[in-house]
């Protein structure tokens, strides 16, 4: 039987969990059946080394300069020159034109960039975007497919789109997946005219690979002290995670209740320099500690006791799923698709979305023992080997 041929398109490989999601997709399919390219606007991030062999990196020279990345090949300066001004000319008329983030994509992509990209020469079976927004339209612009596909991997409803021009780009897809019913819900509602091509595809986690990383020594980890809850959290310090809420309520625990506790927060971003005054100013640099990003997290979370997610909202938490690989149980906040995650009171518990509710969570599960035993017997009893299943996305291809 022919191989499939399939191209697969993402921005970087960055530290995040859409990049997570993608890297263990990549080490879960079949190369018996599938020749795969990837397209990466910029070619670079520290989960590269985690790309399988088989994986064919190909290169879009103009996307790589439009997106300020050295281009893998060579260009001739006057090209290179010509698309440098576009990108900054395009830049700056998009800031001036649109407030918000996603618009000033979409303006930029519009009038500018999409103007100055090649079509690809080579047919496909599948097209996938796997971090939407310019990778899905530059497939559904250029790319000889007879699928097409794209992920969202947040809840649209919490980002202000245009969604006019969405809409004429996801007409063009095939499969619209994203990566939990509760998103899935939204982008029904969104966009009503294509409900049944909306699917949830949850993001897969390898496990085996997260299993053996996590043997890695670190010499940041936990301390011995077995008369502490050990918390790990996971994600970008920006401000839809959340890291504003956690420092907080780290204060509240210490100070208002108490509690014995030791908390490592893993990840780096525009909120940082904020939250670490957070934490100079309350004083809780000994059991709240930011240890920065690590392409390696999963020492960290085979030590802890319980992770937590204090986000404001999300899609489908990749950093969740890790976690349950390590029979941990969650504690999160009450953000719109938690439920498709964490079962309250069972393996998990869901706490109110500020500084009080996340502190009185951890006071619950450290003074009522019985609590945590019961929601950690829960996430031990989770099937992990679920999270690997691709069976819903490969029958898409």
């Amino acid at each position: 039987m022919r191989k499939k041929r399939l191209l697969i398109a993402t921005v970087s490989l960055g530290i995040g969990g859409a990049e997570k999601s993608l890297v263990n997709l990549l080490n879960l399919l079949d190369y018996s059946l599938y020749d795969v390219d990837l397209l990466m606007f910029k070619r670079w991030g520290e989960l590269m080394v985690q790309i399988p062999q088989n994986v064919n990196i190909i290169s879009v020279p103009e996307i790589e300069i439009l997106y300020g990345a050295k281009p893998a090949e060579k260009v001739p300066v006057g090209k290179l020159i010509c698309l440098k001004a576009i990108r900054w000319i395009g830049t700056a008329a998009a800031l001036i034109s649109e407030r918000e983030f996603d618009r000033q994509r979409s303006y930029r992509w519009d009038r500018f960039y999409s103007k100055v990209v090649p079509k690809l020469s080579v047919k496909y079976d599948c097209a996938i975007s796997f971090s939407g927004g310019e990778t899905y339209w530059y497939l559904a612009d250029n790319a000889d497919a007879k699928r097409l596909i794209t992920f969202f991997h947040n809840d649209f409803s919490n980002i202000d789109i245009d969604t006019a021009y969405h809409l004429r780009y996801l007409q063009k897809a095939d499969y619209i997946d994203t990566v939990s019913e509760s998103c899935a819900k939204s982008l029904r509602k969104i966009f009503p005219s294509l409900k049944d091509r909306v699917h949830a595809v949850y993001n897969p986690t390898c496990v085996e690979l997260i299993q053996s990383m996590s043997k890695e020594t670190v010499s940041d980890g936990f301390s011995k002290d077995t008369d502490v809850l050990k918390i790990v959290s996971i994600g970008r310090l920006e401000k839809q995670k959340g890291f504003d809420i956690a420092a907080e309520a780290a204060a509240i625990a210490r100070k208002k209740f108490h509690l014995k506790f030791e908390w490592i927060v893993i990840g780096d971003g525009s909120e940082k320099q904020s939250i670490e005054k957070t934490v100079e100013g309350e004083q809780i640099s000994d059991v709240f500690r930011l240890i920065g990003k690590k392409i390696n997290p999963y020492p960290y979370l085979k030590q802890a006791d319980l992770f937590l997610q204090p986000s404001r909202y999300e899609g489908k938490s990749v950093a969740i799923d890790e976690a349950r690989v390590f029979d941990l149980p969650v504690l999160a906040t009450n953000y719109s698709s938690v439920k498709d995650t964490v079962n309250d009171e069972v393996d998990g518990l869901i706490v109110p979305l500020n500084p009080d509710g996340v502190a009185e969570g951890i006071l619950r599960l450290i003074r009522e023992a019985d609590l945590l035993a019961r929601i950690t017997r829960g996430a031990s009893s989770l099937n992990v080997s679920k999270l690997e299943d691709i069976s819903s996305f490969i029958t898409q291809l």
